[in-house]
């Protein structure tokens, strides 16, 4: 019976993956945050699909910032091994591996999925590119490929772009929940009308319900989210279907940011996965937040997982908002509220409130790699006659030890212009100017943050340049996120026909705030969108000579 549930589910999951229009025959997926130092797992499915073909040649290309471990074959029917060696590919001047899924070897046979895992690991470079290049053969004879190029060997190749980054101590200690281990969270006086729960996660294998989301009073709100064998995370309700549903890929020993958002208002139940919308589910009517409970736990004999910065929030926000803050202790937003954070940095006994109950058993704390920094300031540059003003303000300002204006004209050999150190009393401004000798037409600047902790952040870099100085400076509108009204306030440098406009994601007008001629000065455009729905909305001001577009978030 449960070799049945297991090869229905793995179906489903295969089923999901593949029920989209893709022209070509593979899925592929890989970690968006990666550890230097540390190993991480790549998942390519695919099938056969190629009439005649007798065995899948797989070229595997990494660059010298990684190293290929290990290669798995899993279907529905075995898990098995796979062996790989070094291989010359023709045209191809890089490292080069090459592994072969022999079909007549294995139940692979036509229109079966199957899931080929590898795992790399990491080295100190903080990028690193991947490629994959796999044929379906039919003798001596090439009958398929897995990408659908014109037809050159260049263009089937399968590119990956990876991204890693340093651990910092800002992270701290993350929670283990070992085997026979849980920490339970009842919520007991929570008055809100959205209650999202976020948390980093990692797993060192597959978890077979790893969380449960249940009500005490109502046993239709049931929902568990577990990793299945082909490390598909799934969600799954306990009473009735999933109104929508699409299973994440996560790799082991990579860190994961989930987030279950439930609407009391909309009843509605959302889970997220590093941004993207997973799973989605109707929500009894008369459910009360105050009898919801959350547990993690932990069945499997061998395997266990981390959980870090585990969020409660009364939230009344766009969920951009909360993706926003996923990487930072400190949650910035004017319409939602923090209920209760766990950092699980001091102790791993964690006493109960009147809106919380907890209770665990077995868990430990174990120092923490998440992707967990310190927030960097914002860097502003205002045109100053032949100067260049620079202003910074906000981040992690409680951690940092002093920062540090930086100066380049190449966008890569930064020089120190000046260290002021922090006031971690106050979230202040910091200004400085600096004269435009002329040596280049292109000047950018950054904020490097030393933290008191060792650890470094920078902000992001301003370029200023190209030949002219920009003929206006646009501020980001406040208040953002806004509801149902935000100002954009404009530094307009010089004389010159302006122009502010609205869109939408999709680049459709909304309005135009003012399109005109204007002096040399400072003006302040309102948007009101009482009309319009909760999201993320774009302004453009542009002049003749410059235009610059930015995002606001609109919350109802």
């Amino acid at each position: 019976m449960l070799k049945t549930v297991f090869i229905w589910l793995s179906l489903a999951v295969f089923t999901l993956c593949y029920g989209k229009n893709n022209p070509e025959n593979y899925k592929l997926v890989y970690p968006k945050y990666i550890p230097v130092y540390s190993n991480f797992d790549v998942s390519l499915i695919t099938s056969d699909i190629f009439p005649g073909a007798d065995r899948l040649e797989l070229y595997v290309l990494p660059d010298g910032n990684i190293s290929l471990q290990k290669i798995e074959l899993k279907s529905i029917y075995e898990s098995t091994g796979l062996s790989f060696s070094a291989a010359l590919l023709r045209g191809y001047d890089g490292d080069a591996y090459k592994t072969v899924i022999n079909f007549s070897d294995t139940t692979l046979t036509s229109g079966i999925f199957f899931q080929i895992l590898m795992n790399f690991k990491s080295e100190s470079a903080s990028r690193s590119s991947l490629n994959f290049y796999g044929v379906f053969k039919k003798g001596s004879k090439i009958v398929g490929s897995l990408a659908a190029g014109n037809g050159d060997m260049q263009s089937n190749f399968i590119p990956v772009n990876l991204n890693f980054y340093r651990p910092q101590k800002n992270a701290g200690r993350a929670l283990l929940i070992g085997r026979d281990s849980f920490i339970r969270f009842n919520m007991n006086n929570i008055p809100v009308h959205n209650l999202l729960t976020e948390f980093w996660i990692k797993f060192s294998g597959v978890q077979n319900s790893f969380l449960q989301i249940t009500s005490k009073d109502n046993p239709d709100f049931n929902y568990s989210l577990s990793l299945n064998p082909f490390q598909m995370l799934l969600v799954k309700a306990g009473s009735g279907p999933l109104k929508f549903i699409d299973p994440y890929f996560a790799g082991k020993k990579s860190w994961y940011h989930i987030s279950a958002d439930i609407s009391f208002s909309d009843h509605l139940i959302y889970f997220y996965c590093n941004g993207k919308l997973i799973a989605q589910s109707q929500i009894p009517f008369f459910l009360k937040p105050e009898n919801i409970e959350y547990e993690f736990s932990n069945q499997s004999q061998e395997q266990s997982f981390q959980v870090d910065l585990l969020r409660f929030i009364d939230f009344n926000n766009s969920i951009d908002v909360s993706f926003a803050n996923r990487n930072y202790v400190n949650f910035i937003s004017d319409s939602s509220t923090v209920i209760s954070q766990f950092n699980f940095d001091i102790t791993d006994s964690y006493p109960s409130s009147d809106m919380i109950s907890i209770s665990s058993s077995g868990t430990q704390l174990v120092k923490s790699d998440a992707p967990i920094f310190a927030r960097a300031p914002e860097l502003n540059v205002v045109p100053f006659g032949s100067s260049y003003q620079l202003e910074w303000s906000g981040g992690d300002y409680k951690q940092a030890n002093y920062y540090v204006l930086q100066k380049s004209a190449n966008n890569s050999d930064f020089a120190d212009l000046i260290n002021i150190p922090a006031d971690n009393s106050t979230d202040k401004s910091y200004s400085f100017i600096d004269k435009n000798d002329g040596t280049s037409d292109v000047i950018y600047y950054r904020i490097k943050q030393v933290n008191l902790n060792g650890s470094v952040t920078y902000s992001s870099q301003v370029k200023i340049g190209l030949g002219q100085v920009p003929s206006f400076i646009v501020e980001q509108n406040y208040p953002n996120p806004f509801n149902p009204k935000t100002s954009i306030v404009v530094n307009l440098q010089e004389d010159s026909q302006l122009e502010v406009t609205v869109y939408n994601l999709e680049g459709k007008e909304i309005t135009r705030l003012f399109k005109g001629y204007l002096s040399q000065g400072t003006y302040t455009f309102s948007f009101d969108a009482t009309d319009l729905p909760s999201g993320v909305y774009l302004y453009k001001v542009s002049t003749p000579k410059y235009s610059e577009m930015k995002k606001m978030i609109l919350t109802k």
